[in-house]
């Protein structure tokens, strides 16, 4: 099996969940413990942010890439979306292969025959316009939350989310924004955000990019 390198840290919530739904669907799929191994390198969340809001962050991302490399990683994936939006640059530079989030959840929407998406994330990845480009290039509708509502998932995400904390009062805060748009899923868009949202809290379909892109990396490290 191929040894997975996990880009994680952004934020450490969601590179506990990348971990367990890795581990947990290999036991679901072949029933044993030979699990794929898995090499985290966790970069700092702050330092990150700041780089973020400076437009270099793919520095920090090739250098995790690197290290990850080095300690044996046949193929990494970036445990977070919002780092996606520098991923033609860092799939340029890397040296070792990695597997977009966005390809991933393309994929899963098409094969589910979904058009209409609502994108939630952080502020970053809602109004990033090369998010939506690379969902429209292939086909898909993709639809943002206003600028308050933004205001409110980013919040609700940076605040809470990233440090664990789990608010019934923010839950039906996002479940009001969703209920405003007739789309057929929503995409969500940000690692942090399954801890708080559930198919049977909206009603509607949710793409959580975060199993997807775990699954999507447990797949390949099998593949021979």
């Amino acid at each position: 099996m191929k040894k997975i390198g996990l880009v994680g840290g952004l934020s450490p919530e969601s590179t506990i969940l990348y971990y367990n739904h890795i581990v947990k669907k290999y036991y679901e799929i072949k029933g044993d413990y030979n699990f794929p191994e898995i090499i985290i390198y966790s970069l700092s969340f702050g330092r990150f942010s700041e780089m973020v809001k400076k437009g270099n962050a793919a520095t920090e991302i090739l250098k995790a890439l690197e290290a990850l490399k080095k300690a044996g990683a046949d193929f990494a994936i970036i445990t977070a979306n919002t780092p996606h939006i520098f991923f033609d640059e860092i799939a340029a530079k890397a040296t070792l292969p990695v597997i977009s989030i966005i390809d991933a959840t393309v994929e899963e929407a098409k094969k589910n025959g979904l058009k209409k998406l609502l994108l939630l994330g952080t502020i970053f990845t809602m109004e990033s316009e090369y998010f939506r480009s690379q969902y429209e290039k292939n086909g898909l509708e993709i639809i943002i939350p206003s600028k308050e509502e933004r205001k409110i998932v980013n919040k609700i995400i940076f605040r809470e989310l990233a440090k664990g904390l789990i608010r019934e009062e923010s839950r039906k805060k996002l479940i009001e924004i969703i209920n405003r748009y007739d789309v057929d899923a929503i995409i969500l868009g940000c690692t942090e955000l399954p801890l708080i949202l559930d198919e049977k809290h909206v009603g509607k379909k949710l793409l959580d990019t975060a199993t997807i892109h775990a699954e999507k990396a447990l797949m390949h490290a099998l593949e021979e």
